[in-house]
């Protein structure tokens, strides 16, 4: 009957302790933690930033005119645009030297302080340039380069590639909702209450954020 068991146990049909689950398909709590931070800071930022995001063209229509405005916001994408391009491999060296953090916090913070300067400065010609340029760049290294990195630490990619997947899509699904809900909200804000409050309201988040 032992020897009996032994060849059982050999040939599978005996299991003497519960299989084990694969340990790279778990996700360990500070990987949690660590994911649910930056999907919440995502849809933060794109709520804080879509508030206000169609505000100065209309603004500065009205303080400079049509042509005037419709150059300067065209000179305003391209510059960052082109600053994207030209310093994102630069952050991306400044992250492996630094570690993820600062590189982010540097650009939530200058976001929300451009936000709040629209604020202070009573809606001026330059802080809505400067909120403008400030909100191109700031997302574009947030998504493009940043969020990316920092996507691919907490999920442990390198182990189970599938958690990258399914991080990203919860991305983007969350920053889907926070385009929509500042969309419709940031014409009835203004409309209602003003530039100012509307750049106030954004300002908070964006703080909130940081």
């Amino acid at each position: 009957h032992h020897f009996g068991s032994i060849n059982r146990y050999r040939a599978g049909a005996l299991n003497t302790s519960p299989r084990k689950q694969n340990p790279s398909t778990e996700i360990s709590s500070a990987e949690k933690r660590g994911l649910i931070v930056v999907q919440l800071s995502s849809l933060l930022s794109i709520l804080s930033t879509t508030l206000v995001a169609f505000a100065p063209a209309s603004a500065l229509v009205q303080k400079l005119g049509s042509a005037r405005a419709t150059s300067l916001l065209s000179i305003l994408a391209a510059s960052s645009a082109v600053i994207e391009i030209l310093f994102s491999p630069s952050v991306g060296r400044l992250m492996d030297i630094f570690g993820r953090k600062p590189p982010l916090l540097i650009v939530l913070v200058a976001i929300a302080l451009s936000q709040l300067t629209v604020v202070l400065s009573n809606e001026s010609t330059w802080s809505l340039c400067m909120g403008k340029f400030a909100h191109t760049l700031g997302i574009g290294l947030f998504f493009q380069t940043i969020g990316q990195a920092i996507l691919t630490d907490v999920t442990g990619s390198g182990a189970c590639p599938e958690r990258l997947s399914s991080a990203l899509g919860m991305q983007a699904a969350l920053i889907s909702i926070g385009f929509l809900v500042g969309a419709l909200s940031a014409g009835k804000l203004q409309s209602s209450f003003g530039l100012t409050a509307s750049y106030g309201l954004a300002a908070l988040l964006a703080f909130g954020n940081v």
